[in-house]
C-alpha cells in the first residue's frame, strides 16, 4: 500500500485521514472486492499510530459497508454494486414489470406456501373469523441471483379454494381476474424498520440494516378485503421515486 502522510497538527483526526486513506485504497481496488484486509496490528505498525485508531476508521468502513468483518478470518473488502433499481413508490405492486423495463432480469422463488389458521389480527383485516383458514405465503423476489424483495402474504381460502404455489409462481392476479374478481384498489402504509431474524436472514441483510416496508391491504371491486401483504424492499438494490401531479 502507498504511504500515507499523516498530518498530526490538523484539525482533521487522525482516524478520519487513516478512513480516508483506507477508502482510496479500496476505491482504487488496490485490494480488490472479496481480498484480506491488512489486521489492526499490521497497519498499527505500519502507520505508527494506535490499534484504537485504527479500529475506528476500520469501523467505519464496516458501517458504511465498505468492509465486512468475519470471526475468526479477518476482515474484508466487500463488493459494492452502486447502481439501485429506481421504483415508483405508487408502483410497488409492479416488481417485475419494473425490473424488466430497467433490462435486468427478475426471479421469484416460494419460500414457503401453506394454509394457516387466522390470527385476530389477520381475521380483523380481512374480516373474516379468527381461525378460519387462509393461505400464508412468502415469495422471494430477486435482480438476478440477488435478493431484493420478501412478501409475506395472507390471503383469504373460502374466496380461492383451488390457488396453488404454481399459480403464486405464475401470476396471481390473472388467476384472480380468471375467477371472475375484480380488484378495486390496494391501501398502504409504507415505513422503514430493521427487520426479524428470517427477512434479514432471506434479504443476505447485515445486523440491523433497514428495510423499507410496505403493509398492504387489497380489495375487490365489492369492498371485500381478500389479501394483506406486508412486503420488505432491500434498499441497497432499489432508490424510491414518488411524482406529485399539480392541477
Amino acid at each position: 500500500m502507498e504511504q500515507i502522510m499523516i498530518d498530526r497538527n490538523s484539525r482533521v483526526p487522525i482516524y478520519v485521514q487513516i478512513e480516508k486513506y483506507f477508502l482510496d485504497i479500496i476505491n482504487r481496488k488496490e485490494i480488490k472486492p472479496g481480498e484480506l484486509f491488512p489486521s489492526e496490528t499490521t497497519l498499527s505498525k505500519e502507520l505508527e499510530v494506535s490499534r484504537m485508531t485504527i479500529r475506528q476508521a476500520i469501523n467505519n468502513l464496516v458501517l458504511n459497508g465498505y468492509l465486512e468483518r468475519s470471526r475468526g478470518k479477518g476482515t474484508f473488502v466487500l463488493e459494492r454494486n452502486l447502481e439501485k433499481l429506481e421504483l415508483p413508490l405508487d408502483k410497488l405492486r409492479n416488481f417485475s414489470r419494473e425490473v424488466q423495463k430497467s433490462g435486468k432480469i427478475p426471479k421469484n422463488t416460494v419460500v414457503e406456501f401453506k394454509l394457516v389458521e387466522a390470527s385476530e389480527e389477520i381475521a380483523q383485516i380481512l374480516k373474516i373469523k379468527k381461525g378460519e383458514r387462509v393461505y400464508y405465503m412468502e415469495r422471494l423476489r430477486c435482480l438476478g441471483d440477488i435478493p431484493a424483495v420478501l412478501e409475506q402474504t395472507y390471503m383469504r381460502y373460502d374466496l380461492f379454494e383451488d390457488l396453488t404455489e404454481d399459480v403464486i409462481m405464475a401470476s396471481k392476479y390473472k388467476y384472480i381476474k380468471e375467477k371472475g374478481y375484480k380488484i378495486k384498489e390496494s391501501k398502504r402504509e409504507i415505513l422503514a424498520e430493521v427487520p426479524l431474524g428470517d427477512v434479514a436472514a432471506l434479504l443476505k441483510l447485515k445486523r440491523n440494516e433497514p428495510v423499507l416496508k410496505a403493509k398492504s391491504v387489497t380489495y375487490l371491486i365489492d369492498g371485500t378485503p381478500f389479501e394483506y401483504s406486508e412486503i420488505s424492499y432491500n434498499q441497497n438494490k432499489y432508490k424510491f421515486t414518488l411524482v406529485a401531479e399539480y392541477d
